[in-house]
């Protein structure tokens, strides 16, 4: 079959097209996975030269300028590469890696990145001081070991394991807010939120000025502006979150501060704030780890790893953390406490994936060759419309019953983690070279001896045949 270029889908899939028009998926295995995940944060830093990291590095490291290398790393030369049409982030940072824009002097787009700025910190003052108001005021026990969660993931897995930590969890109230916990602003007085706001201003115009240097200086000028106007929200809740945490952590008296958070910029307002008070930060990651070197590091004076050999990993990547791994730990933040019949053999479940959906179709096409009775659980951002051409396939509702004692296949996701701890056996179904790319190089968790890994349809099926009843 003749290619005749590379580009990208909206959503982000490098993509290859034949002379008919016809589209495929990228082969992940034409480039030195474990090279290019060994020195990609290396080169993000040696990237931004003199100017160094900033909060927000290790986000755009991730979400953009590993992305675009992937892209450069797997596009073969010899074939040629075109630009997408669309107006997608993705699209455009595909454009960026063909022709990087000149940088313009653009007063009107600058004018209004910063008039959005002013305008989310005013509004996010005044959902503050709203919310305040409905506060009781409370103070922190001294030498308290404090968590605040700001999404209902962070929540579950902190939660399971407060008892053990002795953790006293409270809300972020802003972005996520719950009756199960005291809320963040219970600890902030009504002065400290009443003056936030020339702070806040401050604070947003500061990190804005910080993060258009840092873009400009990995991006061209298309690219810079449209990843900017995607920021001005996201630097306020920053600087609000940095402003309120370290109030509070000022004022009291803590023994260690407990965060979810692995390397965005939240963990970096953590662990800026527990060096200034010189207490320890303890990361519990609610996520799947990452084998690259974060241009900023992760969250965490000690850091609880997923498996061992993720703990094997970050001892490499960051000698100065102290990574740890504890099974018993593991086991309060996964299990589900599901019915299990030891008698009954095991039901085979599928768990999709929202990326790449005819890689799903596959699966699901091998499993039904195979005359294998099993049922899907869909991601929560996939549709079952996707699946529409099986009519008969049995979807899960209830995700308890669908990981546990069951054969979990999925590609490359935590689920595979979580199924260990819940009488399952996981198997990460890597006939995609992309998935292969994931599972082996970039998530430690997955590439564990724990996890079965099946390349091809040969291999699953002989596994299930013979741990269907086990």
């Amino acid at each position: 079959m003749e290619y005749l270029y590379y580009t990208v889908s909206p959503e982000g899939d490098l993509i290859l097209v034949d002379s008919n028009g016809g589209a495929h998926n990228a082969d992940y295995s034409s480039f030195a996975h474990q090279q290019f995940v060994n020195t990609v944060g290396n080169n993000y830093s040696s990237s931004l030269n003199a100017l160094g990291v900033s909060d927000y590095s290790n986000e755009i490291f991730l979400q953009y300028f590993v992305r675009q290398q992937e892209w450069n790393n797997v596009a073969k030369k010899h074939v040629k590469r075109q630009a997408a049409k669309g107006k997608s982030l993705n699209e455009r940072l595909w454009n960026d890696l063909l022709v990087r824009s000149p940088r313009l002097n653009k007063p009107f787009s600058m004018g209004m990145f910063y008039t959005k700025l002013l305008v989310a910190a005013l509004a996010i003052w005044l959902l503050v001081v709203a919310r305040k108001l409905k506060c009781k005021s409370d103070v922190l026990a001294p030498n308290a070991k404090l968590c605040v969660v700001r999404s209902k993931a962070s929540l579950s897995k902190l939660r399971a394991v407060k008892e053990e930590l002795g953790l006293t969890i409270i809300s972020e109230d802003i972005v996520y807010k719950t009756d199960l916990m005291p809320s963040m602003l219970s600890y902030l007085s009504y002065g400290a939120v009443l003056k936030a706001l020339p702070i806040l201003i401050l604070a947003t115009i500061k990190d804005g000025k910080a993060i258009n240097r840092e873009l400009g200086v990995l991006f061209g000028d298309d690219l810079r502006l449209a990843i900017l106007n995607t920021y001005p929200a996201r630097i306020v809740l920053k600087c609000w979150y940095q402003y309120a945490l370290g109030g509070i952590v000022d004022k009291s008296n803590l023994g260690a501060l407990y965060t979810g958070n692995k390397e965005d910029r939240f963990a970096m307002v953590e662990q800026k704030i527990a060096n200034r008070q010189a207490i320890e930060l303890v990361c519990v990651p609610h996520g799947l780890e990452y084998s690259f070197l974060f241009p900023g590091g992760v969250a965490g004076n000690k850091f609880y790893c997923t498996s061992l050999n993720a703990l094997n990993k970050f001892s490499e990547i960051y000698p100065h953390v102290k990574s740890v791994f504890s099974n018993e730990l593991q086991e309060k933040l996964y299990s589900l406490g599901g019915l299990v019949n030891l008698n009954e053999p095991k039901r085979i479940v599928f768990f999709t994936e929202s990326r790449d959906v005819d890689v799903n179709r596959k699966i699901i096409e091998d499993l039904k060759n195979a005359g294998l009775s099993f049922s899907l659980k869909l991601h929560p951002k996939d549709d079952e419309t996707n699946y529409a051409c099986f009519p008969d396939i049995d979807i899960e509702e209830d995700y308890s019953r669908a990981i546990t004692s069951v054969i979990c296949i999925a590609r490359k996701s935590t689920v595979l983690i979580e199924a260990l701890f819940n009488q399952s056996l996981p198997i990460a179904y890597i006939r995609d070279s992309k998935d292969t790319y994931y599972v082996t190089s970039v998530f430690p968790s997955l590439n564990d001896a724990s996890i079965v890994k099946c390349n091809n349809y040969f291999e699953l099926l002989d596994f299930i045949k013979n741990n269907a009843r086990k």
